[in-house]
């Protein structure tokens, strides 16, 4: 059903970013009765003239039914150009679902949006000030980036810039364990917006045993509200993958920031391991290098006597068994 889904979605996705070079996109996938902002504040028509060099822009407005339903009856139109609508008929809509197909759009860009390069997630409560394509230049081009996002401002490996969020925490406590810590907090007075809290605790448990053991550490923390990916590269495939994977377990919340937090310390982490690997066979090249010239050198030189010694000396000497007979001349 997922497989089906996702083919159906990308036909449509395929559809609506014809022409485009560079996708900005969001996710609406809302009940009904809910009141959705104007979107045309979201991607300006300025937006759309000038900066050609860096490529066509295309802002796509991922939405369920419901909701584009929710905003013809508000604004009375379906046009909210520059905005191109990609609409998915999901049967039986509710909230879980909703959520669903939202995160399906924002964590496998790299599957759906399959003939653009560059793709910008922007979170639907959010609003850039500034051409998306212009991050691009800063990120992918300039940096040489493929994965580009906000990092979280408590994150451990950076100083604290925060004081009154961040300076309570336990420095030996990455940070994503205090998001939890939030989200339990914030359980209290609005449950509906933490999700499933078993999940969450297994979730939680999970990775501080992953850290206990040494096995993955998380020291990266992004947020996930604005994601600035190339879909060429192999390093945003795996890590939109892993992500995917890890969201989608049993064990596993609907808080995606934590997941994509596992998803990114696992492929940096495979990263170093390889860059270490590397390193150390280079490092052992030289001396490599010393074992192969003396055994080259013993070679030669025992190959060298092996022919002074024995050439010719087993000639004609190949058998004296039974039933040889020789041949004159041989």
């Amino acid at each position: 059903m997922f497989v089906k889904g996702l083919q159906e979605a990308e036909v449509l996705a395929k559809g609506v970013t014809q022409g485009c070079d560079v996708v900005m996109y969001t996710t609406v996938f809302y009940a009904k009765g809910i009141f959705l902002a104007d979107p045309r504040r979201r991607c300006k028509h300025e937006w759309m003239e000038g900066h050609e060099d860096l490529g066509r822009l295309c802002c796509v407005l991922v939405t369920g039914r419901s909701s584009a339903k929710a905003l013809l009856n508000t604004y009375k139109t379906t046009r909210f150009r520059p905005w191109r609508l990609l609409v998915m008929d999901v049967p039986n809509f509710s909230a879980d679902t909703g959520r669903y197909w939202s995160r399906v759009f924002k964590l496998l860009s790299h599957r759906l949006f399959t003939t653009v390069n560059v793709t910008i997630f922007v979170d639907w409560k959010l609003e850039l000030q500034q051409d998306p394509r212009l991050l691009v230049n800063k990120t992918i081009v300039q940096q040489n980036a493929t994965f580009s996002a906000w990092r979280h401002p408590c994150a451990t490996m950076y100083p604290v810039t925060i004081k009154s969020n961040c300076a309570s925490r336990e420095s030996h406590l990455p940070w994503i364990f205090h998001e939890v810590g939030f989200l339990r907090f914030l359980k209290k007075s609005h449950p509906e917006k933490v999700g499933n809290w078993t999940a969450l605790e297994l979730q939680e448990e999970r990775y501080k045993q992953l850290q206990l053991e040494g096995k993955l550490k998380f020291e990266h923390f992004l947020e996930g509200g604005v994601l600035i990916r190339d879909s060429r590269s192999k390093i945003v495939r795996d890590v939109n993958e892993l992500w995917w994977a890890e969201y989608t377990k049993k064990d596993s919340s609907d808080r995606d920031q934590l997941s994509l937090a596992f998803a990114l310390n696992t492929v940096v982490k495979e990263a170093r391991e390889h860059a270490a690997k590397m390193a150390a066979i280079m490092a052992a090249m030289p001396k490599l290098g010393n074992v192969v010239g003396l055994c080259g050198f013993v070679f030669l030189v025992f190959g060298i006597v092996g022919m002074e010694l024995f050439k010719g000396a087993l000639h004609y000497r190949c058998t004296t068994g039974p039933g040889f007979r020789e041949t004159a001349g041989h």
